[in-house]
């Protein structure tokens, strides 16, 4: 460490810094201070850093979720309808519970990890991910107890057909094993996209989706069944997550100040309450904002309640809503990484950045909508070749396709509200629209009017489209400059904090004594 002293007779009190964080207080120091407007915004580098981060962010969110639609194909076309629909309540719940709630939680990550990036205040990336790893354990504890001990009581209670539930109930708990594996790999995730080092995990997910999973699938669901689907998803996550740090331990991609080493010093820096407390409300409103994934797994029991078909219909689109959203997930990560480093110090050319995403994104999801639609009976059969559930899947098509249109919308205000740091207003947003407004009108419309899956499927994209409005409005009116000023204000705080011990004058002679 290296004192920074003060001129003599103004100050007897120094701060310890090292290198790293004075490059960061310049940094920041500048940018404060500084009257340009920012450099000018070249679409092309800009396209090469955002994309750069989104397409190898794209096959690894597909690696990760296209364990679920082999599985989810495998026990369909093998096992039979009551397994597949077994198989669609049992991941839908894992999904709502445990992943929904990672994911949520390190939105927090998401943000502040390419701020710190940006800042070059390395060594509190390392501190964010010790944040992140803790707060997402705590928030898994209430949904795990009754996921292991009352889950079949709660499917017969949501009026679910007894033998997929029965199948579920066993399902999910062979689930849990794999749980604490992806959470790792998530956090490892955002800790390095942050770094704009995303190709240790393109490899280790693409080795465990292609060749690891159907190898594990083939063997375990011919010699255990229905159990051996689950199965063999946890074990695909324990390899994919050390598959990864096999790759960082003989390749260390990511700065080296940003992790160095786990010691008593570093937890407890880690865990200070007024960060980890700042970390905790970022991280609680992206589990909130995560409602909609709440609510798109609510409307799962609904359409479980009409009987094993439309189940096994609504099952096929809930495979392919996911998958098809990975595209706009990755171009979402990488625009969430990129918002970070620019916001804080050239609001202009994130706003820009934010704009031009929005109208990529918009003619992307176009184009994978009309090819979803074309080859709509192809794709179903992908999944099951009863002739009812062929047909269910031909009757929901064409609102499945405008919906997944909406959701790359979507995607992209999310970004922007996540990199914004706007978590609590996104999830204000998507709870009015959709729990408020959205659940009792398809109630009334599927149930009490009687339209069944067809109704699921025709109110959803007219009140999606109506959030994405409401979303796009609360950031367009939010005052960016304003949130650059705080940004820098706390990247500032947490240099300080971290390194905040005055060394009084005393000390200092002491120290240079000693030299």
């Amino acid at each position: 460490m290296t004192i920074f002293a003060a001129p003599e007779g103004e100050q007897k009190e120094v701060l310890w810094y090292d290198k790293s964080e004075r490059e960061c207080l310049s940094k920041l120091e500048a940018a404060e201070t500084s009257k340009d407007e920012g450099e000018e915004f070249d679409l092309w580098q800009e396209s090469k850093s955002l994309l750069g981060i989104a397409l190898p962010a794209v096959a690894v969110q597909f690696s990760v979720l296209f364990i679920f639609p082999q599985t989810a194909s495998m026990v369909g076309r093998n096992l039979g309808k009551e397994q597949l629909a077994g198989f669609s309540l049992g991941s839908l719940v894992g999904n709502l519970t445990c992943l929904s709630v990672m994911v949520g939680a390190l939105t927090a990550a998401d943000t502040l990890m390419p701020r710190s990036f940006a800042a070059e205040n390395y060594a509190e990336m390392g501190r964010l991910a010790v944040r992140g790893m803790i707060l997402c354990s705590l928030l898994l504890i209430p949904p795990v107890i009754p996921l292991c001990t009352m889950m079949e009581w709660v499917f017969d209670k949501l009026g679910q057909d007894p033998e997929a539930s029965h199948l579920a109930t066993q399902w999910i708990r062979i689930y849990l094993i794999g749980v604490p594996a992806m959470l790792l790999f998530r956090v490892v995730q955002s800790f390095l996209n942050a770094q704009h080092q995303v190709w240790p995990m393109v490899y280790s997910s693409l080795a465990a989706c292609f060749l690891v999973h159907p190898f594990l699938l083939k063997i375990l669901v011919s010699r255990l069944e229905f159990i051996g689907s689950s199965l063999a998803i946890c074990m695909t996550q324990y390899v994919m997550i050390a598959f990864l740090f096999a790759y960082m331990w003989f390749n260390p991609v990511h700065q080296k100040e940003s992790w160095p080493g786990m010691s008593k010093t570093f937890f407890l820096e880690s865990i200070s309450p007024r960060p980890m407390l700042a970390f905790l409300s970022l991280s609680m409103g992206g589990v909130l904002s995560l409602s909609e994934w709440w609510f798109w797994e609510t409307v799962c029991f609904i359409v479980g309640s009409f009987g094993v078909v439309p189940l096994c219909v609504h099952t096929i689109a809930y495979q392919l809503v996911p998958l098809l959203f990975m595209i706009p997930l990755g171009i979402m990560i990488g625009l969430t990484v990129r918002l970070g480093h620019l916001i804080a110090y050239d609001v202009p050319k994130a706003k820009k950045l934010a704009a031009w995403c929005m109208g990529f994104t918009t003619l992307l999801g176009l184009v994978v909508s009309t090819l979803l639609y074309k080859f709509r009976i192809g794709i179903a059969m992908l999944f099951s070749t009863d002739e009812e559930v062929i047909q269910g899947c031909k009757e929901i098509w064409p609102k499945l396709c405008y919906y997944i249109f909406v959701l790359y919308i979507f995607g992209i205000n999310s970004a922007i509200m996540r990199a914004l740091g706007m978590q609590w207003q996104m999830a204000a947003i998507i709870f009015g629209c959709l729990w408020v407004g959205t659940l009792p009108a398809l109630a009334y419309f599927s149930i009490h009017q009687g339209g069944g899956i067809d109704a699921v499927w025709s109110t959803l994209p007219v009140f999606y489209t109506g959030m994405q409005f409401l979303l796009a409005y609360s950031y367009i009116r939010e005052d960016w400059y304003e949130i650059s000023k705080e940004i820098r204000r706390h990247a500032l705080e947490s240099v300080e904090e971290a390194n905040g011990k005055l060394v009084n004058e005393e000390t200092k002679l002491l120290t240079q004594e000693s030299r």
